[in-house]
């Protein structure tokens, strides 16, 4: 059979997310395109040594819509990633630049304002020479495109749907990461005398789980990525009463810059629940912003001169917001424990961030009696040797070397002990430890103040099972760790978007049901073979990043994964071609067309970059090499916006 005249092979695709895995999808996609359009355009020049003479309707193309609930754009490099690793987020100069490249005008007053290389922030940083390097390159840009729309929240029925995006686009790509996991450690109330009885002894008995409530609402108790989104300046956060809330955790009333002491009653005590990357990386910022290990001191814009790198705050040149470490300079620690129910051949954390807690430690007692001690137990490392976990270090190099490194330090460590026991001057004012086989069960309120956490109850465990599936078993042994702070990092869990149909989410693994980023089912018709002559009503529907795999991985790890779906969306294309091109759709025409009608004001590449000048102005910075101050608030984001498309149209 003959298949039907295709009359327009231009792809309409909907990305909802604009993280790593979102961005990266939109790079491989819009590349292949240009390849094939440059090998069409080759293969006519080459027949006849003329340009090109085919209708464009039959030059394969493609426009790209990457949607994001913020105004602003790459998710977890704006929101995730630790200030003090600012290296980790020069990938965003690489998004920026494919979306300067391929982003066509969309408002009234862009047009001119596109062309002007002076709107994008630190431009010295940004690699346009993709976009400049031909005149043939450039005119492929200019039959695909790709378009930033902020400030749209997908799955909001107030805003749009999944199922409207599916009517409007041949594709959607959903790329909107994870949420938090549910925080189910049982509260149990103890009597004053109970709590001062049990604080930091070793209780040798069962736990009465009759006294157990299922309400973990204590205060000073939060997940370890809304502490990551508060200092990171993410809108819902940074905003929200959660900084009041840290505030009432941290710093006490009578608590000044500068008046940390190691007796000092005020000290706090932080409890980090987890052995990932995250928890090391609160635990890091915690012990970088508060005063008990550094001499930030409110430095005035009048001694910039200063290398504030060295002689203040550690994170004073970052883009850490204001009010973040304005807190975290307020906050005297005396100690930090960073917590997993199973051993360090088991931790999720890498061998990177574990060097930084070490070097964090001597850069901190470099030429100083104060800042920070690092501690890691021999005894809790030989704990968690059984014969799998050998096993487990035997078959992969990078946990041998965390071993080894662990070890290292646990030795040094005592020998620093006994030339501290030696020396009746040093104050190490903060301690940081790195504790394996505790598993927390309870959270324990204050014994002054029941509305707030007071300490976490831990069991002792002992690891058994096969390798690479070994459980932590508890044992008869507790303890009660006394916490002012307690950050929960235990993984994050996805969720399905509002009135997404059950059958397309797998509940107990958190993500997307898909093979090879090829969404299962989409509730009618996603994967069912269209007849020819019929026009489908539904897109095709893909998945990649967290929301496909599970939250694994680092910001590289999207690359094969973004691939691996592209390579999925291009057999579909390839074996579909007529079902799918000739699927009537006005993506993202009709879409701006619905967020008009629903009066959404989104936010293009073009308003995003506004934003991006603003937070670099060096009026808002604390210093010339902090990279930007973060604007925190969605309405002054909307309102710069808006302004700029005022001055436009006049």
């Amino acid at each position: 059979m003959n298949p039907k005249k295709i009359k327009d092979k231009k792809l309409h695709v909907a990305i909802v997310g604009s993280g790593p895995s979102g961005c990266y999808t939109a790079k491989y996609l819009l590349s292949h395109f240009d390849k094939q359009q440059q090998q069409q355009q080759a293969k006519q020049e080459q027949h006849d040594k003329q340009p090109l003479q085919e209708e464009p309707s039959n030059t394969p193309s493609i426009d790209i819509t990457v949607f994001e609930r913020l105004p602003t754009p790459f998710g977890l490099i704006r929101s995730g990633i630790a200030p003090d690793h600012p290296e980790v987020k020069n990938v965003q100069y690489e998004f920026t630049s494919l979306f300067t490249r391929y982003t066509h005008p969309s408002k009234a007053g862009h047009e001119q304002q596109h062309e002007d290389d002076s709107i994008i922030g630190n431009k010295s940083k940004i690699d346009t020479s993709s976009s400049s390097s031909s005149s043939s390159a450039a005119a492929l840009a200019a039959t695909s495109s790709l378009a930033f729309r902020g400030n749209v929240s997908v799955g909001d029925p107030r805003v749009v749907t999944w199922k409207e995006l599916s009517s409007l686009f041949h594709i959607v790509i959903f790329a909107y990461g994870c949420a938090d996991s549910d925080v189910t450690l049982p509260v149990l109330p103890l009597s004053q005398q109970q709590q001062q009885q049990h604080d930091g002894e070793s209780i040798k008995k069962n736990l009465d789980t009759t006294t157990m409530t299922n309400d973990p609402k204590l205060k000073g108790i939060f997940s370890a990525r809304e502490f990551v989104a508060w200092y990171n300046g993410h809108p819902y956060y940074a905003t929200s009463p959660m900084t009041k809330q840290l505030e009432t955790c941290l710093v006490s009333p009578s608590t000044t810059t500068n008046t940390c002491t190691h007796s000092s009653k005020n000290q706090k005590r932080i409890i980090i629940i987890g052995n990932g990357n995250v928890a090391l990386d609160c635990a890091r910022i915690l012990a970088k912003g508060s005063s008990s290990c550094s001499n930030y001191n409110h430095q005035s814009k009048e001694d910039e001169n200063q290398d504030y790198t060295k002689k203040s705050n550690a994170l004073w040149n970052t883009d850490i917001t204001s009010p973040a470490l304005n807190l975290l300079s307020n906050t005297c620690i005396s100690s930090i424990q960073i917590i997993g129910r199973r051993g360090h051949v088991q931790g999720a954390f890498t061998i990177k961030e574990l060097r930084e807690l070490i070097t964090l430690q001597k850069e901190e007692k470099e030429g100083s009696k104060d800042g920070l001690q690092f501690k890691v137990y021999s005894e809790e490392l030989d704990l968690g040797m059984t014969p799998s976990s050998i096993q487990e270090l035997e078959i992969s190099k990078p946990k041998m070397r965390i071993d080894t490194l662990l070890r290292q330090h646990a030795i040094s460590m005592k020998q620093s002990q006994q030339q501290q026991q030696d020396d009746e001057e040093s104050t190490t004012r903060t301690t940081m430890e790195l504790r394996f086989l505790f598993n927390p069960i309870q959270f324990i309120p204050h014994p002054t103040d029941p509305t707030r956490i007071g300490s976490i109850r831990c069991q002792r465990t002992l690891l058994q099972g096969p390798v690479g599936k070994q459980v932590a078993i508890g044992q008869e042994e507790y303890r009660n760790l006394p916490a002012d702070l307690v950050l929960v990092s235990i993984g994050y869990k996805g969720l399905p978007l509002m009135d997404m149909d059950e059958s397309m989410f797998d509940k107990k693994r958190g993500i997307l049901k898909n093979v090879k980023g090829r969404i299962l089912s989409t509730g009618g018709g996603g994967r069912e073979k269209e007849d020819d002559n019929t026009c489908p009503q539904e897109a095709l529907m893909y998945a990649v990043g967290w929301i496909k795999r599970g939250p694994t991985g680092i910001i590289g790890t999207n690359i094969p994964d973004a691939k691996e779906t592209v390579q999925s969306i291009l057999e579909d294309i390839d074996q579909n071609q007529t079902q799918i091109y000739n699927r009537c759709v006005s993506g993202r025409k009709g879409l701006d067309e619905l967020l008009q009608q629903r009066s959404i004001q989104y936010v293009d590449f073009q308003d995003y970059l506004f934003i991006d000048e603003k937070e670099r102005d060096p009026s808002r910075l604390r210093s010339t090499l902090q990279p930007r101050e973060k604007i925190t608030s969605i309405e002054e984001m909307l309102s710069i916006v808006s302004k700029q498309e005022e001055g436009n149209v006049s």
